[in-house]
């Protein structure tokens, strides 16, 4: 349980500046190196046939505790995988972080460069920005400001 928290900051720490997924944080999809994955993988299927056989064996003694082993193994993926685990990087508005974590905008896509939609800004295309509610709603209407 201590990893699964350790892991758990470790990775909010991360996100800010790349694009992290459970799969990947939790269960190494992806964001692994195919053999240190399948190494810690394997572990934890072998701690969870050996936890449900132990518990399967002797069901209402303190050996069915065992089936809480697992734990143990799923909080070391998370803690490889928010430690260790390569994600994306996040596009902002400046450019795109590079490896050192600085950002250049003049590496940027031009999709990268978004300004935020300000209200009353009559100048913008109204097809520009789909996510805006207020602007679905009037089109729906038929309603114009």
């Amino acid at each position: 349980s201590f990893l699964f928290l350790a892991a758990f900051f470790v990775a909010a720490g991360r996100s800010r500046d790349e694009r992290l997924h459970m799969a990947g944080v939790v269960w190494l999809s992806g964001s692994a190196p195919p053999g240190v994955a399948r190494a810690l993988r394997s572990t934890v299927s072998v701690q969870c046939a050996v936890a449900l056989v132990a518990a399967a064996v002797r069901p209402f003694s303190a050996v069915a505790f065992g089936i809480l082993a697992p734990v143990f193994g799923l909080g070391c993926l998370a803690w490889y995988g928010a430690r260790h685990g390569t994600f994306p990087a996040i596009l902002t508005g400046q450019g795109a972080p590079v490896a050192d974590g600085s950002a250049r905008a003049s590496e940027a896509p031009d999709a990268a460069r978004v300004e935020p939609r300000r209200r009353g800004d009559e100048s913008r295309d109204e097809t520009a920005d789909p996510d805006d509610f207020d602007q679905l709603f009037r089109r729906r209407k038929g309603m114009r400001r």
